[in-house]
């Protein structure tokens, strides 16, 4: 198994950082967003963690293939989270 890079850990601790942080602020005040812009909120959480995936691969902090892997799973999982589990 090789060794990660000190880009590599700082890239994955901020995308677990982001799913152990973001997802349960989403969930504790879900009910408080106003009901008109819930969608775009809903839809904003999702793209924000593709966007972690695609700054990743821009500023070489780690190559295309598992920031690809990481943001899919990090999308799928928020949109598990935000449009499945806890749909309002």
């Amino acid at each position: 198994m090789p060794n990660m890079t000190f880009y590599e850990f700082i890239y994955y601790g901020l995308v677990i950082a982001s799913l152990l942080l973001y997802l349960p602020l989403y969930i504790k005040r879900r009910h408080e967003i106003v009901a008109t812009k819930r969608s775009y909120t809903r839809w904003g959480i999702v793209i924000s963690y593709a966007c972690i995936g695609v700054i990743g691969v821009a500023v070489n902090l780690v190559n295309w293939l598992p920031a690809l892997v990481t943001t899919v799973i990090s999308c799928a999982l928020a949109y598990y989270v935000v449009f499945i589990k806890y749909k309002v």
